[in-house]
């Protein structure tokens, strides 16, 4: 039986890592097309040019109907709802709808609008799947007056010192690696296309209630997924950057992750950093910090190519930053890798994920409370 033909909808620069794994997680399908609107200067181009790296194998087309008309499902990738790209994949959802398209929606809906899709899908005899995200378990006040529970497995946290500098890529890329290896991954994060992967999608961040019931439900929700998956490794991509930048792009000042390092201890810590950062000067004392506040040390270090852009002062409460040539960054992370005491580089090369893999290996899995499957 082929392949079905699948087109995903409306891409930005975030997508690349759900574009560049949809068949590695996904293989009963191809990938026939990659839309963006028209305007953003991506027409014609791979997608790697959003990020000014190589090419990745995928062109983008600004071509919404003839696209639909070719695939057989149509992909509404995930967006804010305050941006102009959820509108257009509203569109998406619409046209694929009049063309009698198989649809896949990320995109957060209101349960009016679902419930409406899914309605006028299940008259037309036309597939919708929209992934939801998972929900964390109550608990009650036996749970909380007793011990938290430890994993069996070990665990792997990503996270990332800014917004967006290839932390959910990195995350993809360890837990197709360590599924390549022959491990059972349990693979957990907040973003919506972990759902489609057959992945755990939450967002730790969006939570209410007391703190310390919330370090139990997220504490409750590992176990949960342990007991059910039998994992050989849990790997946890945390949702916000670590700490905050400044006193004007405050992210949520850490607390999130600093919420999920003490529902689940860390036996393995990537951080993913902006372009720049190289020295042991920064990393060591980084390191230190993050002992002192999460409870792991740095294990290692990807180096993206976003360099923040210091010059750009349009929103003082965001960063702006500017994408240096995958190739440059590429030279230069090999002179100064070797000279660092952390695993250091670019861990979307298969090379350095490969080392961190090794590391794991040698002082998680091949060990006593290890769990091999």
């Amino acid at each position: 039986m082929g392949k079905s033909a699948i087109c995903a909808v409306p891409f930005s620069a975030e997508d690349i890592p759900v574009i560049i794994n949809l068949t590695n997680f996904m293989p009963e399908y191809v990938v026939d097309s990659v839309i963006a609107p028209g305007g953003l200067g991506l027409e014609g181009k791979d997608i790697g040019a959003a990020e000014n790296r190589c090419e990745l194998g995928y062109t983008v087309t600004s071509n919404l109907n003839d696209s639909i008309k070719s695939c057989d499902t149509v992909l509404i990738l995930s967006k804010d709802k305050s941006g102009h790209l959820y509108d257009y994949g509203i569109k998406a959802v619409e046209e694929a709808i009049r063309q009698r398209k198989d649809i896949i929606c990320l995109l957060d809906l209101d349960r009016e609008t679902m419930n409406r899709y899914k309605e006028i899908c299940h008259e037309e005899n036309i597939g919708f799947r929209c992934i939801i995200e998972d929900k964390l378990p109550r608990v009650s006040y036996r749970d909380i007056s007793e011990p938290l529970y430890h994993p069996y497995a070990p665990v792997v946290f990503i996270g990332e010192l800014a917004e967006n500098v290839q932390g959910y890529e990195v995350f993809y890329n360890l837990v197709k690696l360590c599924q390549d290896k022959g491990l059972r991954v349990s693979a957990i994060g907040p973003e919506r296309a972990n759902g489609l992967f057959g992945f755990h999608t939450i967002d730790f961040s969006d939570m209410r209630g007391e703190l310390g019931s919330r370090v139990y439900r997220v504490n409750k929700y590992v176990r949960n997924i342990e007991e059910q998956e039998n994992p050989g490794i849990i790997i946890i991509k945390l949702p916000k950057p670590m700490m905050k930048f400044d006193e004007d792009v405050r992210y949520d000042f850490g607390l999130s992750a600093y919420m999920v390092s003490q529902a689940v201890p860390a036996s393995f810590f990537i951080a993913c950093s902006p372009y720049g950062f190289f020295s042991e000067k920064f990393w060591e004392p980084m390191s230190g910090s993050f002992q002192a506040k999460f409870g792991y040390e740095i294990d290692a270090v990807h180096i993206s190519n976003k360099m923040i852009d210091s010059t750009d002062e349009m929103d003082k409460n965001k960063l702006c930053f500017v994408h240096m040539s995958g190739r440059k960054v590429q030279e230069v992370i090999e002179e100064v890798s070797d000279e660092s005491s952390f695993i250091l580089g670019n861990l979307t090369e298969p090379k350095y994920m490969e080392r961190v893999f090794k590391e794991i290996e040698n002082s998680l899995i091949h060990v006593p409370y290890g769990l091999i499957v």
